[in-house]
């Protein structure tokens, strides 16, 4: 995913949006996605997961980096309802590619020292 125009520190980037499921749900579809090795699914909070597999957007394709991290996900409660969306970590020019840090550990597993909600699925 690329900048399509330039964008300030801290400016929102775009939302991830898709099916919001139970984690027991996430859990049952995550087997699926496994074998495909294929998954969009981004914890939400302690019980939901949103699952961007088949109603997400482009958001989905941002990819994974720690050094190149150039954005960030926040959960915020809009009317109501939990919602992710990316902001810039840092300004950003048109055609930049998009990076975020899943937060996994050195076995591509997500890591148990940070909030659930902050955390991708691999």
């Amino acid at each position: 995913v690329f900048a399509i125009r330039p964008f300030a520190r801290n400016e929102f980037l775009t939302e991830y949006v898709g099916e919001i499921i139970s984690t027991e749900d996430a859990d049952l579809r995550g087997v699926v996605y496994d074998v495909r090795e294929c998954t969009f699914l981004f914890d939400l909070c302690p019980s939901h997961v949103i699952d961007a597999t088949y109603k997400g957007n482009i958001s989905k394709y941002i990819n994974h980096s720690k050094s190149l991290a150039n954005c960030y996900p926040v959960v915020a409660s809009v009317q109501g309802n939990p919602r992710i969306g990316f902001f810039a970590r840092i300004e950003l020019a048109v055609g930049d590619e998009l990076y975020f840090d899943y937060k996994l550990d050195e076995n591509n597993t997500k890591s148990s020292a940070l909030p659930r909600w902050y955390t991708s699925k691999s």
